[in-house]
């Protein structure tokens, strides 16, 4: 189950980021954390924190649980 959420969340991370025309590295900055940070949870590497993920979702406009692949309502609601 974990595997498979932090799958999803890879994917939608690189969506969401790339249909807003960010590079890792403006996504970093944005949200505040390292250039490598971005990198590394995209790769699946190293799991993020729940802050991150607010601060992703928030930047983008999406729910976390869509984010974390534990649902399919992309909006928030």
């Amino acid at each position: 189950m974990q595997e498979d959420c932090m799958s999803r969340f890879r994917e939608r991370l690189r969506l969401v980021r790339k249909g807003n025309k960010l590079t890792q590295d403006e996504l970093a900055e944005k949200i505040g954390v390292s250039k490598n940070a971005v990198w590394i949870w995209e790769h699946g590497r190293r799991n993020m924190s729940a802050e991150s993920v607010i601060r992703i979702a928030l930047l983008f406009e999406v729910s976390a649980d869509w984010l974390l692949g534990l649902s399919n309502e992309k909006e928030v609601l």
